[in-house]
């Protein structure tokens, strides 16, 4: 009976070889560009490292719990919160005795910021909420504030095991493509990187929370490129889809659940400074010449101000990025700004806000590093806190 069993096995393991082999190499990639790592030490190495760590998963998304989880364990003075039209403020724009954390992406929805709040500790709150409120979570044709599942998107990290299950054969296809080379795996930079999108690309999430979309900047004329000349923003805009839908006024629903999330800020003791992100101004045009599809867009700035007046926090208009005197070149897209961009319109909010101000970086030295900026994208150095 041994001996037969033992015959079994051997055949077993020859039959199962090539699919082991097959399995093999995606395993390798996966672990060697640390897909398999855990954001709870992604979150650690993030919080003490000396030299940048980026993270940038190539084959699960765990942004929501990684934002979240980052906020509970560093507990920041200052918190940005908004959808990825947030991730380009960095906090370099900040002193360097506050703590900061862009918690950008970690919400996607109006209704997630109360309930994003919600999840922080009485007591251990920001000192201030910097909050981008992208125009379309004010459209009922986007955004209808209705349960998406994000809560479980909040409470867990994908297993090792399901990451693997999911993407052994995408890397594959990712490897014929040639989105990534083997030899990528093995160059040596002057930062940790974690995930393949890190490794290989570079777009990640910095230490900080932000992101760094350094592909895109590395070559931002490429016609190659998803949104280039916002072709991909212009079919949105004509299809009316992925957040460009059209909308002919502002949701009065969204209008009430933003005067609760105010109304817990302060309750909290958590000053709020909000700006509604910039457009292309091509983009913003084109919508503008559209008032029976995009009508919500002329009642917004009217509709918010009140609401933010009777709180005591700020509101930012900066809708058109022409209104920051940029132009269209500091975009990452038709409706995400650069870091160039972004910090025209923090200088502008910090003149606007003491209470921002006080915690800001000085004008002066900002001002002077917006002045040499090293091109339409970049104002400081990669690894720059």
């Amino acid at each position: 009976m041994g001996l037969n069993m033992s015959r079994f096995l051997r055949k077993l393991s020859i039959y199962l070889l090539p699919f082991l082999l097959v399995l093999l190499v995606p395993a390798v990639v996966l672990v060697a560009t640390g897909e398999f790592t855990s954001v709870s030490h992604v979150i650690e190495l993030q919080g003490k490292s000396e030299i940048p760590v980026l993270f940038g998963r190539a084959y699960s998304d765990p942004t929501a719990y990684y934002k979240l989880e980052s906020v509970l364990s560093r507990r920041p003075d200052v918190l940005v919160l908004g959808t990825s039209r947030v991730l380009a403020v960095r906090s370099t724009f900040f002193r360097p005795d506050i703590s900061f954390f862009n918690a950008g992406n970690g919400v996607t929805r109006l209704r997630h910021f109360r309930l994003f709040l919600q999840r922080i500790p009485r007591g251990a709150e920001p000192r201030l909420i910097l909050l981008g409120l992208d125009q379309y979570l004010f459209n009922a044709c986007f955004d209808q504030l209705l349960p998406d599942g994000m809560e479980s998107a909040w409470a867990s990290d994908d297993t090792g095991e399901g990451i693997f299950v999911s993407s052994w054969s995408k890397v594959y296809r990712d490897y014929w493509e040639r989105k990534f080379l083997l030899s990528d795996l093995m160059v040596e930079t002057g930062e940790r990187r974690i995930g393949l999108n890190a490794v290989v690309h570079a777009n990640a999430f910095r230490s900080d929370g932000s992101y760094t979309w350094a592909d895109y900047v590395a070559d931002p004329w490429n016609p190659n490129n998803a949104d280039y000349e916002f072709r991909n923003t212009f079919d949105r805009i004509h299809k009316g889809d992925r957040r460009f839908e059209y909308g002919e006024h502002v949701s009065e629903k969204a209008l009430l659940e933003l005067e609760a999330l105010l109304r817990e800020c302060s309750v909290r003791g958590i000053y709020v400074t909000a700006f509604l992100p910039p457009f292309a101004h091509a983009v913003f045009e084109k919508m503008r010449s559209m008032p029976m599809q995009y009508g919500y867009l002329r009642e917004l700035e009217p509709s918010l101000r009140p609401i933010f007046t009777k709180s005591g926090f700020s509101l930012h208009d900066f809708s058109d990025l022409a209104r920051l005197g940029a132009s269209d070149k500091e975009t990452i897209d038709g409706f995400h700004g650069s870091e160039k961009a972004y910090l025209r319109l923090f200088l502008e909010m910090i003149e606007a806000d003491p209470q921002l101000k006080v915690l800001a970086r000085d004008t002066t030295y900002l001002q002077a590093r917006l002045d040499v900026a090293v091109n339409d994208h970049v104002v400081f150095r990669f690894d720059e806190k």
